[in-house]
């Protein structure tokens, strides 16, 4: 039931963004989306001239008025933010300035002129982690990096513009957001994606390097989403000034979260703890223990159940083989019968899955024993395979031809079939192909990288001594095979042309 209440929201497309405008619309809210199409600071003026913030008042007014018109807002909130860290050490410095400073200030600014409350997001980059009990809301702040200094000097200009405003003006303080991808094409995924995805990538003889250093707090956006929201609602409660929101449980390093994230998934990938020290040199200093302790704020579930329901309805099995996973959505059955996702951008996204979806092929096979396969193209029209057995049942079959690889000419099969609903991801660099083990198969396939190239097709005799697939004696109907299938070439005379 709508509210009636207008909240302007600022970095919608980011990954807090979207957990934002969910939770305000579910709450009743109507929401406007102020975008960079409609609002920009960065192309005011070039980022090495420095912009005051009442300087930006004004095309900042003009863009809200465009999507408001008169109409009373009751809540501007930013989620808008530069987060690149080291790139604010050198060449984004401006940037940084711009969007961390200059943007909330203003906005700040506009917020005390128009009588609306603001809440702003922070981070907990503003303090250098020499505390080792964490840091409550009224410690005082000492950034060491230009990205800490920026945040905090954000956060003066929202506090000083809030005294102005017969409204509450809140500065939100948080740590190492993870959550659902982001729809900007600046949206970088969370840690906990990216661990997610060193462990596919990962082998016994190149381990996912995890940064044994920098506690903090991980926080799931979607509870910070409403978390934000608790506090907006409740203003005898939760007056203005600043607000720690994380996740409960205590601080952790890198490594210990990527841990934490492998025990839910329930995988265990090849993996070592390193210092920083042991990766590329970063630009910016970080704090080494930047522990929030939210002392004032509404509490947000702890982050072990974050985690869960951020990996919900998707589990994940590891091949072994990098970049070749298996993948097996939730399926909620009833009387009437059962329901699934088997392709959701959005849950592949918060995994690490590909998903820039070129096309869906089905391919409908009346026969058992028929063989198709084992295929692929190359580059540069290389494809990858999200693949699945919608009805039926088939013998899936891949090899590794990457010369690169750790696992280069190793084989994998699994059995697709409609009950057990697992999907296999195969990324370009792989012959694939498959065997129907029952009549009447309906096999279905996303296609990433690039669409089909008749000039670009290659493929290997499924029967090769070389390949070790443990196939059905006598299953494979050999009258069925195409003609090109019986003249791929052997895997010993056979020039891969993934390096």
């Amino acid at each position: 039931m709508k509210n009636g209440k207008l909240v302007v929201i600022l970095g919608a497309s980011g990954n807090l963004g979207g957990p934002l405008v969910d939770v305000a619309t579910s709450r009743g809210w109507d929401v406007v989306v102020l975008s960079s199409r409609e609002f920009d600071p960065t192309t005011l003026a070039p980022l090495d001239v420095k912009i005051e913030p009442q300087e930006l008042v004004a095309p900042l007014e003009a863009a809200i008025k465009a999507k408001t018109g008169d109409r009373k807002i009751d809540l501007l909130i930013n989620a808008a933010a530069m987060n690149d860290v080291d790139g604010a050490e050198g060449e984004k410095r401006g940037l940084s300035h711009r969007l961390n400073v200059a943007l909330p200030w203003a906005l700040g600014i506009f917020a005390a002129s128009r009588s609306c409350a603001f809440v702003h997001y922070s981070t907990d980059y503003v303090f250098d982690g020499e505390k080792p009990d964490g840091y409550a809301e009224h410690d005082e702040p000492k950034p060491i990096s230009n990205y800490g200094h920026h945040k905090r000097a954000g956060e003066v200009g929202v506090l000083q513009a809030g005294m102005m405003s017969s409204e509450r003006s809140v500065v939100i303080r948080t740590s190492k957001l993870f959550g659902p991808p982001g729809s900007s094409a600046g949206a970088k995924p969370s840690f906990a994606t990216n661990a997610v995805k060193w462990a596919m990538g990962a082998h016994a003889s190149k381990p996912a390097p995890l940064i044994a250093e920098e506690i903090g707090c991980p926080t799931y956006t979607v509870d910070l989403a409403e978390a934000t929201f608790k506090l907006v609602d409740d203003p005898a409660q939760y007056p203005g000034g600043i607000y720690h929101l994380v996740n409960e449980d205590s601080g952790v390093t890198w490594a210990q979260f990527a841990e934490e994230v492998y025990e839910v998934l329930g995988i265990d990938p090849p993996r070592h703890h390193v210092p920083s020290s042991a990766l590329k040199p970063r630009a910016a200093n970080r704090p080494q223990n930047s522990t929030l302790l939210n002392t004032k704020g509404p509490k947000l579930p702890s982050r072990l159940d974050a985690l869960k329901r951020f990996f919900s309805r998707l589990t994940i099995e590891l091949t072994g083989i990098p970049g070749l996973v298996v993948v097996t959505p939730n399926v909620f059955k009833d009387d009437r019968g059962a329901f699934s996702e088997p392709f959701n951008r959005a849950r592949f996204g918060s995994f690490g899955l590909p998903w820039a979806d070129v096309q869906q092929n089905d391919s409908f096979t009346v026969d058992v024993g028929t063989l198709r396969g084992l295929h692929f193209q190359k580059p540069p029209y290389a494809q990858g395979k999200i693949v699945r057995c919608a009805y039926g049942r088939v013998l899936d079959l891949v090899v590794d031809i990457r010369k690169g690889s750790p696992t280069y000419g190793q084989c994998y099969q699994i059995e697709l079939t409609r009950e057990n609903g697992k999907i296999l991801i195969v990324p370009p660099g792989f012959a694939h192909g498959y065997l129907t083990l029952e009549p009447n198969s309906l096999f279905q396939y996303v296609i990433f990288g690039a669409g089909w190239s008749k000039e670009s097709e290659g493929g290997l005799m499924y029967n090769d001594p070389a390949f070790t697939f443990d196939l059905p004696e006598g299953f494979v109907n050999e009258a069925l095979l195409k003609p090109n299938d019986r003249s791929w070439p052997a895997f010993a005379t056979f020039e891969t042309p993934f390096n």
